[in-house]
């Protein structure tokens, strides 16, 4: 059988980034901020498991904008 909750903490665990030069701590939100853009790298999310927050890994706009131009994402 699947474990779900083990699934959904590696899916976190994996989506784990890097701090650049630059990338700053938000006082306000906790979150961190990326240096060039100005726009969260983490987001927080509620466990759909047991309803804890935590904050996992995003991108920014410069690193969305830049996979757009690659044609990452759309």
């Amino acid at each position: 059988m699947v474990d779900l909750q083990q699934m959904f903490e590696d899916m976190i665990e994996r989506n784990a980034y890097r701090i650049a030069v630059g990338d700053t701590m938000c006082e306000e939100t906790g979150l961190m901020m990326c240096g060039k853009c100005g726009t969260p790298l983490e987001c927080k999310i509620v466990s759909p498991f047991d309803g804890r927050e935590r904050i996992v890994g995003c991108i920014c706009k410069c690193q969305a904008d830049q996979m757009r131009k690659e044609g990452t994402i759309k």
